[in-house]
């Protein structure tokens, strides 16, 4: 191990150049090291599923016969399994819409999923409203899509049905982590920037349509794109905001 310690925009941050290799620059201006010192400075929450509360989450279910539930991994996770008809799904939003994108509060998010069906599936991961219909379409959310019959993965921002989005030019592979960010910072033209990362790389960003009004909440969803029983496995999640 090389673990280093860094100062961007006067933010301290570490990086192991031997595990990282500056892979993991979305965290770099994070203000981590205030936090660990006081822990009011920051609204901090990192979840690896070593256990699994359904009363914890708000659950949308299509079809009858899907599951969620704690799977015995290294590092923690949970994993969906649908049922067995086109268009199926298992939808979770934590229950409590704890995070709000406003002038003062960058906000940071990152997620690690994984899907065995890469085509013929839709998948989404982010930060959005409370909505029982949400992988059909919900008003604010920002976050990423892979849409059913492409492996490609788009991104969103989405206030108020108001949308900007994009495709990247990064696919998914079939039972294979990918992790998903999305880093908020206040200021410029508008509310702020929302940056997109995949594996932590930049892959996009926006400025257009950010969902500043509402109060969102960590969310998933896997549906079928095919009949068939499909699974997906979510190893974790973190999110940091100033408060």
């Amino acid at each position: 191990m090389n673990t280093q310690l860094i100062t961007v925009d006067g933010n301290k941050s570490f990086r192991d150049t031997q595990l990282d290799t500056g892979k993991g620059a979305m965290w770099d201006d994070c203000p981590k090291w205030p936090a660990i010192q006081d822990p009011s400075v920051a609204h901090w929450v990192k979840e690896e599923f070593l256990t699994y509360t359904a009363a914890d989450w708000t659950i949308t279910e299509q079809g009858a016969a899907g599951t969620v539930a704690q799977l015995d991994v290294a590092g923690g996770g949970i994993k969906i399994t649908t049922a067995a008809l086109d268009n199926d799904s298992e939808e979770l939003q934590k229950v409590g819409e704890a995070y709000l994108l406003a002038a003062d509060k960058p906000l940071w998010f990152e997620a690690m999923v994984q899907i065995n069906e890469i085509t013929q599936s839709d998948m989404v991961i982010g930060l959005g409203v409370t909505d029982n219909t949400f992988i059909d379409g919900c008003d604010d959310w920002i976050g990423f899509w892979k849409p059913d019959g492409a492996a490609t993965v788009d991104w969103h921002c989405l206030e108020s049905t108001n949308e900007t989005t994009g495709t990247t030019s990064v696919s998914m592979v079939s039972d294979t982590d990918m992790r998903f960010g999305l880093k908020f910072l206040p200021g410029g033209a508008g509310i702020g920037t929302v940056y997109y990362y995949l594996d932590g790389l930049l892959v996009a960003t926006c400025i257009t349509n950010i969902p500043d009004d509402v109060e969102m909440c960590v969310t998933w969803g896997y549906q079928n794109g095919e009949a068939g029983a499909a699974t997906a496995i979510w190893k974790g999640y973190e999110v940091f905001q100033l408060r």
